[in-house]
């Protein structure tokens, strides 16, 4: 027999080219970094991850994997093909936040070393005789605290109250500096996010001064980081602690003011007077 030609059709059928284009932007859509283009065709897989921008961590994702494609459009009468998928990395500023705590560490008078029930606020009696004579020694404690997320530095700053005193050698050599106002200075070292630093400061009083309440602060007068961030919370940059010198007033300064001699006689006499009147009673009932 004889063959006849026969006709075979053939389709092709073509899948479109896609984009993928990830953008990475702060909180304000400002860009951050050049963007990341990635090539296929529709239905094709796609899957991103974020980049290393200095100073700053990814805050929120829009669309970082799936699959590629194309949505058509008609556009004045005219059928448009949107070929690009969209990708968004944003960002927000490393959080920077230093702050500090003023507290009592402890305290001694004329050498005798006294328990401190509160840290904040701490009250010492004198004698009255004895006042002049008094000399009281506080031991305070800074602690500066990096509660962020970028390392960075703080100068503290500490206030000294009037009628106590420091030592200047004692000062320096534990790294306080002494400004023309009188105040005490010290720059930190950088602290890490997460660390924090404590510092030592000794306070005196004697009884050639007045006293009351004498209430010493400490503040954050200034911080450096390497982003050049401000503090988030400068709320947390001021501490204060006071201390509270009286003469002690009551029944135990009274026997205190008074001899032992004194204090026999008082004894006996209530003794006495307590016999007495017991006596006196006595009778009263026998008589009824």
């Amino acid at each position: 027999g004889k063959l006849e030609p026969e006709e075979i059709e053939v389709n092709y059928y073509y899948i479109r080219k896609t984009k993928v284009i990830v953008s990475y932007v702060d909180e304000n859509g400002s860009k951050l970094s050049e963007n990341t283009v990635i090539e296929g065709h529709e239905g094709d897989y796609y899957s991103t991850e974020a980049k290393e921008v200095e100073f700053y961590t990814v805050d929120e994702v829009v669309n970082p994997k799936g699959t590629m494609k194309v949505e058509k459009y008609t556009v004045d009468e005219k059928i448009v093909y949107d070929t690009e998928t969209e990708v968004i990395y944003k960002y927000r500023k490393l959080i920077f936040d230093m702050s500090i705590e003023k507290s009592i560490s402890d305290i001694s008078v004329n050498r005798e070393r006294l328990t401190v029930d509160n840290d904040e606020v701490a009250k010492i009696e004198l004698k009255k005789n004895k006042l002049g004579s008094s000399k009281v020694i506080v031991l305070y404690r800074i602690i500066v605290e990096n509660k962020g997320e970028l390392k960075g530095s703080a100068l503290v700053v500490e206030d000294i109250p009037q009628n106590m005193y420091y030592y200047e050698n004692e000062i320096n050599e534990d790294g306080w500096l002494v400004t023309e106002e009188g105040k005490l200075t010290r720059t930190t070292n950088v602290i890490e996010p997460g660390e924090k630093e404590e510092y030592y400061i000794t306070l005196y009083w004697d009884g050639s001064r007045e006293i009351g309440t004498f209430t010493n602060n400490a503040y954050i007068g200034a911080t450096e980081n390497e982003a050049g961030y401000d503090d988030v919370t400068v709320n947390e940059n001021d501490s204060q602690a006071s201390v509270i010198i009286g003469v002690s007033t009551g029944i135990g300064s009274i026997f205190e003011r008074i001899g032992v001699s004194e204090l026999f006689y008082i004894v006996a006499y209530l003794m006495c007077a307590t016999v007495v009147l017991s006596s006196y009673i006595r009778k009263i009932k026998s008589y009824k």
